[in-house]
């Protein structure tokens, strides 16, 4: 899916600069970010990366420490870069008090006169308004670019905070779809499990639905995979698999081990209670596979998911285990249903990928303005009762807000 080299590797002081964490730990954000990092240099430009974690999921005194550290020697390197005609600065915005980090990567970025793109990999400021993130908008300014993972998070991005530039691109575009693995399910007898798991990625709710499976009977099987948050969560969830015979943990999976999970499964369940959530990469990842979702309707999920390639659960409901149970029991029984809706996963990812490999474009001519070409541009979206310009004229300028797509 990357785009090939074009000529000699353009140096590091001359090229874009990506603000925020790289993997480890493997992380929707940090996958991203080092997907944006690799798609530059195989476009044969260097970027400057300041990586503003370090791995783990501890959130202890030693990791916070080392973290502000880390972002204090981020800024100071930013500051003195030297402007080049490449010196885009791209910033991966997190939530909640992570933001003090990237407003000041974006006060240092704004007051150098690099241009500032902003790719948001979180929904909770997107639920009501947030003074930390109405501050850190007004520091990047009306001209900085905010990139987000659908039309729906673009449209209230636009109505709460009223910035312009936004940029939907859903982590789609970053699935390599070889076809390798893709097949349509025909009978439910795997359900899995894929997440970093922690109490607000929902594993609570995953072992209650395998183990009402179990109490009636019912000949399915289970495969969890992902890395445990903390102790806590690892002990409890071992604690549960003792009495449920028939769901086997795998541990972290990648790369190969993690197509051929894809690959061993009939249903995937996501039912994530974090308030972050944005798309849950895994859900694409399913479905590019042929596997239909059941998630809770956090963030966009709701935009790409349905009756049609799987189902949507209200967030309020608290019954995940419950709705889902009698959903796959309408899929056992009959597997024509299960087909066909394994067979719309499929038509949705490509849909959704095939959209967003355009958008991604889009992107990556904003991180290298100099080497745009003929790309349709796209329209900026002026704020609620204002016109885009003093004379009233339309106005195209740059690679601007593109929505109104309906999503799949």
């Amino acid at each position: 899916m990357i785009a090939q080299g074009h000529g000699a590797m353009t140096d590091a002081r001359d090229g874009p600069v990506v603000v925020g964490g790289m993997p480890p730990p493997v992380t929707g954000m940090t996958s991203v970010n080092a997907f944006v990092v690799e798609a530059l240099r195989q476009r044969g430009v260097q970027p400057a990366v300041i990586n503003i974690i370090g791995g783990g999921f501890r959130r202890q005194w030693r990791y916070r420490l080392g973290r502000i550290g880390r972002v204090l020697g981020g800024v100071l390197r930013l500051s003195t870069l030297t402007p080049g005609t490449r010196r885009t600065v791209y910033v991966a915005v997190s939530g909640g008090f992570g933001q003090f980090y990237e407003l000041a990567f974006a006060a240092v970025a704004r007051a150098r006169g690099f241009p500032l793109v902003m790719h948001h990999h979180n929904f909770t400021y997107l639920l009501r308004p947030m003074r930390l993130t109405r501050m850190l908008f007004a520091v990047a300014g009306s001209d900085a670019h905010h990139v987000v993972q659908s039309d729906g998070m673009a449209e209230r991005m636009r109505s709460l905070y009223g910035v312009r530039r936004t940029l939907a691109v859903s982590n789609a575009a970053l699935i390599r779809d070889d076809g390798e693995g893709a097949r349509p399910r025909r009978g439910l007898h795997t359900i899995g499990y894929i997440s970093n798991i922690s109490f607000a990625k929902g594993i609570i709710d995953f072992l209650d639905l395998m183990q009402a499976a179990q109490r009636e009977g019912m000949p399915v099987r289970g495969l969890l995979a992902g890395p445990f948050e903390d102790e806590a969560t690892e002990r409890a969830v071992r604690e549960r698999l003792r009495g449920l015979a028939h769901v086997d943990y795998l541990g972290p999976l990648y790369g190969g081990q993690k197509a051929k999970f894809f690959g061993d499964i009939d249903l995937l369940v996501f039912p994530t209670r974090y308030p972050n959530e944005t798309e849950g990469i895994v859900n694409l990842e399913a479905m590019r596979a042929g596997v239909p979702v059941i998630a809770y309707g956090r963030g966009c999920i709701p935009e790409f998911v349905d009756d049609a390639c799987g189902m949507v659960v209200p967030p309020e409901d608290a019954g995940f285990a419950e709705r889902a149970l009698a959903r796959i029991r309408e899929w056992r029984a009959d597997e024509r249903r299960h087909e066909e809706v394994s067979r719309g996963a499929m038509r949705r990812f490509e849909q959704v990928r095939a959209r967003s490999q355009v958008r991604w474009e889009a992107l990556m001519d904003l991180l290298l303005p100099s080497a745009a070409t003929d790309r349709p541009q796209l329209t900026e979206h002026p704020r609620p009762g204002e016109n885009p310009r003093r004379d009233g004229s339309p106005r195209a300028k740059g690679h601007d807000t593109q929505s109104g797509e309906e999503q799949c």
